[in-house]
């Protein structure tokens, strides 16, 4: 049971120290977050947040705590809308839309699982969680000038750069264009073309054949180059201040960045890897099109059917929408356990009970699961937004795991990219060197299977430094686990010293620190070249 005191506050202060107020805060988020409601659930009608098909083998309940410290079970029952044949997950309804910003995403977020065919197994469409009736206002003329305003300087390779990164959004059926401004002059798209541009969105998806929604509001966008990346050298990014002035954060954020190294690293053996695009996998429901899926990109209005990156929600609808897959696989998992065969394949199952353990049972689902891999009687898997790791004693095992779970994610097409697929038994090695890979901020070599810390700085050259840039050098530093935290705490130690000396950010700082902070920026180098940390670290083994 819970103790009786979490945590003792000392109230005959008149004010709590910011470590008082940081401890309050994690007491409440710990007691609220993780229990549904300390009021509305004592009530005699409990309305569930989350909906699933019950499954025959294994009966999943919910522990809710009321507020007057008793217990009540409730099981997690069967519910569908009637939009479709997909299961529907909704929100508690009794709860203020500032309150389930304190729930776990999945239980925060609307969301139902639609037919498309580019998604055998289903495709997530999810609500954005508003937080009243109001919408964002229309500012066609705004946006659409501040898109022509983001090109007006670019030189040909730049021009050419956004073309590429625009061309890929848009073969990949993430978003149409709706009008060219450069040709059609300052107008606001007809209905024609919204509808053309909405027609090649959703074919062959839930929401063929429905009319286009028409813009009430358009995200403005502008664009980041960098050179040197090998892969989004153009970076579109959007502003969405204005529309997250309307939208709850949908969820207390579940992702936990220490969390999920530690876990990596208490595994003798892991695979790697990540979703591609992740964002742009989940559809947006058609009742917020027409508040978010309008954008202006350079000279284009463009129209997304997906979750454009970069809002508030989007890395919670993320979650939610990733969590109800991993629970699928679990599921699937744990069905395959009930069998006597040694290796498990699912057309060998009962179809029901299959079925069972779907997102979106359908013909579609069963016959694309026809060719999945053996289904592991025992999985681990770790997820930390759009990175997937599974871990475990064996290369075998961590290998099935592995290739089970991105078969059912591709299957809802969150695309697991092949391609950054890694392991911490087999090096990547290009003309002799070893080609480390990036492990949750980290560098990481298979070669010796350890941790290198990153820094993203490089080192001054002979020209004053101001105050604004040594800050920057000595934040450069990325350690989350504090592998090197003795280092890290000079960093601050400098930083002191630097403050001490000038209050003004744009001041140059003395000589004598400028030297202080390149001696260091130095170190940091060194070490994120040539300090490895080992990652395995056996913490089931006896003391």
């Amino acid at each position: 049971g819970r103790p009786s005191t979490v945590g003792m506050i000392d109230s005959s202060k008149d004010r709590l120290s910011i470590q008082e107020m940081d401890k309050l805060r994690k007491i409440a988020v710990m007691q609220i977050s993780h229990t549904v409601s300390l009021s509305s659930l004592s009530k005699a009608t409990v309305h569930h947040s989350m909906k699933t098909f019950s499954n025959d083998l294994a009966e999943v309940y919910r522990l809710y705590e009321v507020s007057d410290q008793g217990v009540e079970v409730h099981p997690r029952v069967l519910a569908s809308t009637s939009t479709g044949t997909e299961p529907c997950v909704d929100p508690i309804q009794e709860l203020g839309s500032e309150a389930l910003d304190l729930l776990p995403p999945w239980e925060a977020i609307s969301r139902e699982w639609i037919y498309d065919t580019s998604a055998p197994l289903g495709r997530v469409c999810t609500k954005v969680p508003w937080r009243d009736s109001s919408r964002p206002e229309y500012n066609f003329y705004y946006a659409a000038k501040r898109g022509l305003a983001s090109i007006a300087r670019l030189d040909k390779k730049q021009q050419s750069m956004f073309d590429d990164a625009l061309s890929q959004l848009i073969n990949k059926g993430f978003c149409a264009i709706v009008s060219d401004l450069r040709t059609a002059g300052l107008k606001k798209p007809t209905r024609s073309m919204c509808q053309a541009a909405w027609s090649t969105l959703v074919k062959g998806t839930a929401y063929e054949g429905s009319n286009a929604p028409l813009p009430d509001h358009y995200t403005p966008s502008h664009l980041v180059y960098r050179m040197s990346h090998p892969t989004t050298p153009c970076r579109i990014v959007f502003d969405f201040r204005e529309l997250n002035r309307f939208s709850n954060r949908g969820g207390y954020p579940q992702n936990s960045l220490a969390g999920c190294l530690l876990a990596i690293r208490s595994y003798k053996y892991f695979v790697a890897g990540d979703l591609s695009k992740a964002f742009c996998r989940m559809s947006s429901n058609i009742d917020d099109v027409s508040f978010v899926g309008y954008t202006c990109i350079g000279p284009y209005v463009v129209l997304w059917s997906r979750v454009a990156f970069g809002s508030t929600a989007a890395p919670n609808q993320l979650d939610a929408s990733m969590e109800d897959v991993t629970g699928e696989i679990k599921k699937l998992s744990v069905l395959a356990s009930t069998s006597t065969f040694p290796v498990v394949y699912l057309r060998d199952l009962d179809r029901l009970h299959v079925d069972s353990c779907l997102l979106r049972p359908s013909n579609e689902a069963y016959n694309y699961l026809l060719g999945c891999p053996a289904v592991p009687k025992d999985i681990t898997l770790v997820k930390f937004v759009d990175d997937l790791y599974t871990g475990g004693p064996t290369k075998v095992g961590v290998t099935s795991n592995y290739d089970f779970m991105a078969y059912i994610s591709n299957g809802h097409d969150f695309l697991v990219e092949a391609k950054k697929r890694f392991n911490n038994w087999e090096p990547v090695i290009v003309n002799d060197v070893e080609e480390r890979r990036h492990l949750l901020g980290y560098d990481y070599s298979a070669v010796n299977d350890s941790f290198y810390p990153t820094y993203s700085g490089t080192l001054p050259g002979d020209e004053s430094m101001t105050k604004r840039q040594s800050c920057a050098l000595l934040a450069s530093l990325y350690d989350p686990l504090g592998l090197v935290v003795e280092h890290d705490m000079r960093a601050r130690s400098i930083w002191r010293d630097v403050n001490k000396s000038t209050p003004a950010w744009d001041s140059i700082i003395p000589i004598s620190l400028k030297k202080t902070v390149c001696d260091w920026v130095a170190s940091s180098l060194q070490l994120a070249k040539s300090t490895p940390t080992p990652r395995y670290v056996p913490l089931d083994s006896p003391l």
